[in-house]
This record gives structure tokens, sequence and C-alpha cells, in this order.
């Protein structure tokens, strides 16, 4: 059994793709996940499964939602001991920074290396990016709603699906299941 964290983009959000959390739970566990657990409205899940492959439950998951509920949801899932890694090797934890500034956008798929280079060129007024594999790290000057480093902006230079979680929300994943 594998424990899986499982981000759900764009639900919950200004009344447009209204998921409620025992409703999901429930197709989950319909669809022959474990243990699903949530973590506030906005799609963070915590699941096992005997899938060895995080794309399988990616899309048995999008494939459920858009056939019971209707519309298709980006879904991402990582391994938990993937994702804690990611914030491991986060760049920007080693410095002395408040952790509310601090975003990850994880990637589906890793971006073609003239994208990458593209998003790591520009002008970011004054927020700091750091490319990994499939993240992209943010350390945002002010708040994250006053960066131009969005989630869908980062999605166009990129050309990748991706979803952009908080600092403590990444972190709260990581707890034992």
């Amino acid at each position: 059994m594998i424990d899986y964290i499982v981000f759900l983009r764009g639900i919950n959000v200004n009344g447009q793709n209204l998921i409620k959390m025992e409703d999901l739970r429930k197709i989950l566990i319909d669809i022959g996940l474990h243990e699903p657990k949530t973590y506030i409205q906005s799609g963070n899940i915590w699941v096992k499964s005997e899938l060895s492959e995080a794309e399988s439950v990616e899309s048995i998951i999008r494939k459920a939602i858009r056939e019971r509920l209707g519309f298709d949801v980006p879904t991402l899932a990582l391994p938990q001991d993937t994702l804690r890694r990611i914030i491991d090797n986060n760049p920007f934890t080693h410095e002395e920074t408040d952790k509310k500034r601090l975003y990850y956008t994880l990637l589906a798929e890793p971006p073609d290396r003239v994208r990458a280079e593209a998003l790591m060129e520009m002008d970011t007024c004054g927020d700091k990016i750091v490319l990994g594999n499939k993240v992209v790290y943010l350390l945002v000057r002010d708040k994250y709603s006053k960066t131009k480093l969005t989630n869908q902006y980062i999605e166009k230079i990129l050309k990748v699906k991706a979803t952009t979680r908080n600092h403590a929300t990444m972190v709260k994943m990581t707890e034992t299941i």
C-alpha cells in the first residue's frame, strides 16, 4: 500500500467546480482507494492505494470526478515521500525568511528546456524562483496575491499543468496519514 498525496486544482473556488469533501471521500472509496482524508476545502487529499504509479491514481480520480460530477479537474498525485523531498529541497527554507512567503507550484511534468529558461530569465519584480524537476519554488516578496508568478502565469510560460500550494499546506500534507 502506497501513501499518496493528491492535489486537485480549481475546486470550490468562486463557486466553481463545487465538491463537498464528504462526497469526494465517498467517490475515492468507491473507486478502490483506501482511507481517504481531506484537508481544507481546496482539494488536498491523503489516500492509500495498491497502485504503484502516481499517474494511475491521478487518472482514476480525474475520471471518477468527470463521470460523477460532470467537470474535469486537473489532478496531481505524489507519493508522500516525494512530497517530503520536495519540501526538504526548497532552497528558500534555509534562508532567514517568513515561511508565509513560500509557495510551491507543482508541475504535472518537467517543462522543456527552452520554456524553463524563459521562466528563469524573466523579471520577477523582486520575487525569487528556483525551478526543480517538477516544481517551481517561489519566495514572494510580499503576498502571493500580489505576485505576477501565479499558477496560471507559470502554466502559460511553461506550457505544463500545475497547482500551487503554500508552505504550511505542503508541510501539513507530509504528516502521517
